[in-house]
């Protein structure tokens, strides 16, 4: 489904409208720290913190949180699911990686995976399985934000929004 997706928003131009509008409106200027202590001195210093770690946020340094907020929406909407790595920069400083769907997987599906996410006796994911060239890469759910929305309660995937358009 990722790919004929992809497809879709790649050659038609109201799809690709509609999905950047959706990005538009959802994230407008992105979301922003509000501190909120009994200490208005931290208060503001945290604010600072976050303006400048904001600014470039990412792992490559080419995305803002805001840009980070936008293409994750974007990529909900075209594949339906999108993977952050919580992650420290050459500085040693935090960061986001940004990892798109389709690089979350497995060659097959086993007893101890559900497409790339490892999870224990009761379905929570312990590991998330990326794939890179070498190989495969587990790396501990606590250290991955998966932003998708689940349409029941043992979803561990989600197909992209647009889906239903394919067809028609």
């Amino acid at each position: 489904l990722v790919r004929r997706s992809r497809y879709l928003h790649k050659n038609s131009g109201f799809m690709r409208e509609l999905v950047g509008n959706m990005a538009v409106y959802s994230t407008g200027d992105g979301i922003r720290a509000q501190a909120q202590s009994a200490d208005s001195a931290w208060n503001r210093l945290a604010e600072d913190y976050f303006k400048t770690w904001s600014a470039r946020c990412e792992v490559t340094g080419r995305f803002s949180f805001e840009e980070c907020q936008s293409l994750i929406c974007r990529g909900m909407d075209v594949d339906g699911e999108y993977f952050v790595l919580k992650t420290r920069d050459a500085l040693g400083l935090p960061a986001l990686q940004l990892i798109e769907a389709h690089r979350v997987g497995d060659d097959l599906t086993t007893e101890q995976t559900m497409d790339g996410i490892l999870t224990d006796a009761h379905g929570a994911p312990v590991a998330y399985r990326v794939l890179e060239d070498g190989g495969t890469k587990d790396i501990p759910a606590a250290h991955v934000l998966h932003v998708f929305e689940p349409e029941h309660a043992s979803a561990v995937r989600h197909a992209p929004t647009i889906q239903h358009s394919i067809n028609h």
